[in-house]
């Protein structure tokens, strides 16, 4: 029971923190940008952040749950770096509206993700494998990342190092 509340506390704390971050108008952001067509549309964002929050905590209840070790202590530090980098994506995204910094942070946090996915088949392969189908999502938020800064390029709504597309 114990482990369930720290878990469902965490998640809680990190949903208001990714909102707090976003900031008011994420609808109409989205729907302000280009995107491809093969972009999910906003209800499914918002059922895509709700599995995204039962994963985390059924990893979470399950890394509180297993004997404490320096893999498990690991384990949970870097599922909260995770939860914090989500947080400072959607700064990045829909705050500071930079499109080519926020493609750029898929890189260390695919980094931090598949490195969590690596200890968990350590710690508990249980968790691993809740984790796991996470890592295929991803590559679809990577590619759809990379067409949104692409598609926007020329808009203001996307930096570049070397100033608005042509």
């Amino acid at each position: 029971m114990k482990s369930a509340v720290i878990a469902f506390i965490i998640c809680a704390i990190a949903a208001a923190l990714e909102g707090a971050a976003a900031g008011p108008g994420v609808k109409k952001r989205l729907a302000s940008l280009r995107v491809p067509r093969w972009a999910l549309p906003f209800r499914a964002w918002v059922v895509v952040g709700g599995i995204y929050y039962l994963l985390c905590f059924a990893v979470l209840f399950r890394l509180l749950r297993v004997p404490s070790s320096q893999l498990q202590t690991t384990a949970l530090t870097m599922t909260l770096g995770l939860m914090a980098a989500n947080a400072a994506f959607n700064f990045v995204f829909f705050r500071r509206a930079n499109l080519y910094v926020s493609f750029l942070f898929f890189f260390p946090y695919s980094a931090l993700a598949v490195a969590l996915f690596v200890l968990l088949l350590q710690v508990d392969l249980i968790s691993a494998g809740i984790f796991g189908p996470y890592l295929v999502y991803f590559v679809y938020a990577t590619a759809w990342g990379y067409q949104v800064w692409q598609l926007n390029r020329d808009t203001g709504s996307a930096y570049h190092p070397s100033g608005p597309a042509a």
